[in-house]
């Protein structure tokens, strides 16, 4: 989707709708939106400026009533530049990258995109092509297809269906619940879950097999999807105790945050064979650095965090985060 038109300038005043006047905010859009979400902003007389476009935002800085962001840190240097913030707005689920206590210190209200709004659509569905893709060995065999050797075919090891296997997950939220659906009903898998926050209505309607703890889920699964939060209490939940217990033909796939699995436990569980193989698109520390040692692994199939980039979710989330920041202002 594209973008509209650099940085405007006007003053923001009171705007006359139908004989009354309407209070117009100043809101600050970090990173491109889709024309949509701006037409919006525009449409509920919120005056726009986009820091992409143009640097002139700073001399206008102190009129500032809200931020739209996606992926940037949100840190006290640049709340400081904006001493009449009183709303931010995240196209996206995860604030991991916010001080909060900056935040909640200066009273700004702080929205993110949740349920139906969100990206679960786009993030499940990419973690089930990750699972295929790990489980069915398509890195190994994309290598072997471009060698050109096509005859040497059948010295491939063979792979192992997802079809009717055991699918663990680390997390039951939205995204959780949308793989295990999209699992159980297209792939007839058994689906077990370790969600200790999980609420009883939730858990209920899921339907899916409860696991009291990781080491549980892990040795009862062929197969586990990583969808739970970053946080101080799962940062490194999963190490090497846990990828020993999914075993060596259990595949991992991370889609949530990184820095929840230990990259090097698990680099080391692939180059050991102590599992199968595994996808992953989130890194402990963005961007990877270059020596990150699941690049060496084959049986990776890697992504850059872009499981929730798609046209549909950005246009779904760009316009719920325009939404909620102006419901916020008024």
């Amino acid at each position: 989707a594209g973008v509209v038109a650099p940085v405007t300038t006007e003053s923001a005043q009171p705007v006359a709708v139908d004989g009354a006047s309407r209070q117009t905010f100043t809101v600050l859009v970090m990173q491109p939106l889709p024309v949509s979400s701006l037409e919006y902003l525009r449409s509920e007389s919120m005056r726009v400026l986009e820091v992409y476009n143009d640097d002139d935002w700073r001399d206008h800085a102190h009129e500032v009533d809200a931020l739209i962001y996606y992926s940037i840190p949100i840190d006290r240097p640049l709340l400081d530049e904006l001493p009449n913030l009183r709303v931010i707005g995240k196209r996206g689920v995860g604030v991991d990258t916010d001080d909060l206590t900056a935040t909640r210190i200066r009273g700004i209200l702080l929205t993110n995109i949740q349920g139906e709004d969100g990206n679960a659509v786009s993030v499940a569905e990419h973690a089930v092509a990750l699972l295929l893709g790990a489980r069915r060995q398509l890195v190994l065999r994309d290598a072997f297809t471009r060698k050109g050797d096509f005859s040497g075919r059948h010295t491939l090891p063979l792979c192992h269906e997802v079809t009717g296997s055991k699918v663990g997950l680390v997390g039951a939220g939205h995204i959780g619940r949308r793989v295990g659906n999209m699992l159980r009903r297209a792939f007839e898998c058994s689906i077990g879950y370790y969600d200790p926050y999980l609420a009883p209505a939730m858990a209920a309607e899921f339907g899916a097999n409860p696991l009291a703890t990781l080491d549980e889920l892990f040795a009862w699964a062929d197969s586990v999807v990583v969808a739970a939060p970053l946080t101080p209490e799962t940062r490194g939940m999963i190490g090497a105790r846990e990828l020993r217990l999914l075993g060596h033909e259990g595949v991992l796939v991370i889609v949530s945050r990184g820095g929840i699995v230990e990259e090097a436990a698990l680099a080391a569980a692939l180059d050991l064979g102590e599992i199968s193989a595994a996808g992953v698109d989130v890194f402990d520390g963005e961007p990877p650095k270059e020596d990150n040692l699941l690049f060496t692994c084959n049986s990776a199939v890697l992504t850059p965090h872009v499981a929730g980039a798609t046209e549909e979710s950005r246009e779904r989330t760009s316009l719920s985060v325009c939404k909620q920041v102006h419901a916020l202002l008024l």
